[in-house]
Order: structure tokens, then sequence, then C-alpha cells
């Protein structure tokens, strides 16, 4: 299968905005070549960077590799992850430059991670570690909750 997007791509004050619907790339039961099933929406905002193909496939990758760990709550409700990336300045050449930030709810409760690195890949890899230790955290509470209620 071609890589076909579901998307929707403004650009507006020199802030790109990206909209895939991943649930119409992938239909249910269908793996990517990565191997996950993706049942979510992805917003991407890129501030003073541009959003390349590249980019875009690779956050689409490692955002939605987190479907896997949210697997309980896509049926109970549809799961948006907002993600912005941004150059943070633009006339440094090294350090932290780059900044990525993503954040979703489940039910009531806001997850949310951001990290700046030298390098935008970095930063999406940092981000998703961070976001897939908030999930298991946010899990293991209400595994928590839920055995004590239930002694």
């Amino acid at each position: 299968m071609k890589n076909m997007w579901a998307l929707q791509s403004t650009l507006l004050y020199g802030v790109y905005w990206l909209h895939i619907d991943s649930r119409l790339l992938y239909p249910a039961g269908f793996l990517n070549s990565a191997g996950y099933n993706y049942g979510m929406l992805i917003d991407i905002k890129a501030i003073n960077l541009e959003l390349t193909p590249a980019i875009r496939e690779y956050m689409e990758t490692k955002i939605g590799s987190l479907s896997r760990f949210l697997k309980r709550f896509e049926a109970e409700s549809e799961i948006k992850i907002f993600v912005e990336i941004a150059r943070t300045t633009r006339h440094h050449k090294s350090g932290n430059v780059f900044c990525a930030d993503a954040s979703f709810s489940i039910g009531k409760k806001l997850l949310r991670a951001e990290h700046s690195d030298w390098n935008i890949r970095v930063a999406i890899d940092k981000v998703k570690d961070k976001l897939q230790q908030e999930i298991k955290k946010y899990k293991e509470k209400k595994f928590d909750r839920n055995t004590i209620e239930t002694q």
C-alpha cells in the first residue's frame, strides 16, 4: 500500500498545522509497516520549522506507537493527541534549539510531555518516552484504585 495521507495542512503566519486522521490511513485490523494499528487522531503544529514529509512520517510512527498502550481507552472514547514542534530560535546553530511538546487527555486526566534538544528527532523520541511513562503511571494508579475498591 502506497503511503497515502488523510490530512489537512495549512500554513498561516509561518505556522504549519497538520491534522492526521490515522483511522482513515489504517482501518481497524490493518497494521502499517511498523506493525502498529493506529486508532487515534494526531494534530501537528510546526512553528518556525518546515514540516517535511520525513518529519511528519517519523512523528506519526513514534507518537502513533503509543496506541498499543491506549487500546483500553480508545474503546471508551476517541483519543486526540496534539503535538507541537518548534525551532526556538532562528539564529542559533547549536544547543537546544528544537522543542517538541505533546498532550492528550484520557477521561478527565491530561497527560503532557515536552522536551528541548539539539535535533528534532531526538526531541520527538524523548517526548514519546515521557508520554509512555505518564501512561504507565496513570494505568498503575487506576489499576491500584480499582483493586482497592473491589476488596
